[in-house]
């Protein structure tokens, strides 16, 4: 898995490098010169104080792990290594199984900002259409 200092994934995030800093030592993960997170840890590490910006980082999220996985796909074609495709499966599927977890977290994350005078009716939307799309994440990780 791609890791990245802290400094490269505050730049990515579009915060500080003290604010990721704090947030990853509220979830309680080693920070400090040299050692390297990888984009999940940021994520979840700033995820866990804000509501909405979940949903941001969410995107950037998925943008920053389909470009670490082009990037590996390229630096093997660049050393002329073959990847096989029980391996590129394998890499797409962890992926979209990150992608589903946080899927999963959408309903309960977002329900009250999005409707703060009835959040029970917006978690139920939310739960139902994030269901459905699991299950269709599911699906296309299911090996054919």
């Amino acid at each position: 898995m791609v890791q990245l200092s802290d400094r490269e994934l505050a730049k990515e995030f579009g915060v500080s490098p003290q604010v990721l800093a704090r947030r990853f030592k509220a979830s309680n993960i080693k920070t400090g010169k040299g050692i390297k997170h990888t984009i999940l840890q940021a994520h979840e590490a700033l995820s866990k104080v804000s509501g909405i910006g979940a949903a941001l980082d969410a995107a950037k999220l998925k943008n920053l792990e389909e470009d670490a996985i082009r990037k590996s796909f390229e630096n093997k074609q660049l050393e002329r290594e073959l990847v096989s495709l029980d391996e590129a499966f394998d890499l797409v599927v962890g992926r979209f199984k990150t992608l589903a977890k946080m899927v999963k977290d959408i309903p309960s994350r977002l329900a009250v900002p999005c409707n703060p005078a009835d959040h029970e009716l917006s978690f139920e939307v939310l739960d139902e259409y994030t269901g459905k799309l699991c299950d269709e994440i599911q699906k296309a990780c299911t090996k054919k």
